[in-house]
């Protein structure tokens, strides 16, 4: 193992993929009793985006969707 803060910060990144990947379920992310994240369900990846970074991008990101056959892709992306 690496150290402390190294270990964390890998967790922290594994969770924040997870958590973006899954906005429909609910999250919560502890260090030493501290919480980190306690992420509600919500609908959108926007929110959930917001939820994780704390700050108001809504207005600088749009959803993007595709459903396709065999595929489907969901992402966001912004102009900020």
């Amino acid at each position: 193992m690496r150290s402390a803060q190294t270990e964390y910060f890998y967790c922290y990144n594994c969770i924040v993929d997870i958590a973006l990947s899954r906005p429909d379920i609910y999250f919560v992310f502890k260090k030493n009793d501290n919480i980190i994240f306690n992420l509600k369900p919500v609908d959108s990846l926007v929110d959930r985006v917001g939820h994780i970074y704390k700050k108001d991008w809504s207005k600088h990101l749009r959803e993007l969707a595709y459903s396709g056959e065999d595929i489907r892709i969901a992402g966001v992306v912004g102009d900020a």
